[in-house]
This record gives structure tokens, sequence and C-alpha cells, in this order.
């Protein structure tokens, strides 16, 4: 089970740093929370760290470290919570996003990693 969550990870993480490193204006805008011809810089630092937490955790799991290196899931679990925390508080309490579709995408996103979360507190 916790290489089946792990695998989650790299592709849900994965996915997100592709969209935000290949289509930075078309990411934002269909999330909502950029106003059209804003600055592609923020999508693409995003991705790659996304990108960066992708690799960190499927190093391990093919066998190119050592099992008990990289990012595990107690590191997702951190990653997931902080994730959660700051979009949940951008919908509450932060600047206003763009739109309707902003926020909404913005609370299901901050929900979805939430219940990661405690699906991987489970599994520790």
């Amino acid at each position: 089970m916790v290489q089946g969550l792990l695998s989650f990870e790299i592709a849900l993480k994965g996915a997100l740093a592709l969209l935000a490193l290949l289509f930075p204006h078309l990411f934002t805008r269909a999330l909502g929370w950029a106003p059209a011809g804003s600055d592609a810089y923020w999508p693409r630092i995003a991705g790659s760290l996304f990108a960066g937490i992708a690799a960190a955790t499927a190093l391990p799991l093919w066998g190119y470290t050592r099992e008990g290196s990289g990012l595990g899931l107690a590191g997702h679990v951190a990653i997931n919570v902080i994730l959660a925390f700051v979009l949940l508080s951008l919908v509450i309490v932060g600047p206003t996003l763009s739109n309707r579709r902003g926020r909404v995408f913005a609370l299901l996103l901050a929900i979805g990693f939430a219940i990661l979360a405690l699906l991987e507190i489970a599994h520790l």
C-alpha cells in the first residue's frame, strides 16, 4: 500500500510539474489563478519544485538509490499538509483569487491534499 501511495504521489506531482512547466499561462488561466497575460515565472518555479519532489520520490522506488533515502512517505505528509494549509488560507483569508473557479479549485485541491496526507499518515 505504501508503494501505491508513493507511486500516486509521483504521478500527481509529475503531472502538475509537466503542466506548469510546459504550459504555464494555460495552467494558471485554466485554474482561474491569474489574469490573462500574467508572468509565467511563478508557475514554472512551482512546476520545477513539483518535478523535484516527484524525482526525489521516484529514485528510491526505481532502485537508483538505496532504500530509505530520498523523499519517503513522511516527507510527503509534510508537503501535503503544508500545501493544503496554504491553499486553504488563500481561499479564506488571502488575497482574492481572480475568479470563483480559482477559489473553488484551490479549495478542492486543499481538501484533496489533506485527504491524501491523512491516508499517508495511516500508513506510516
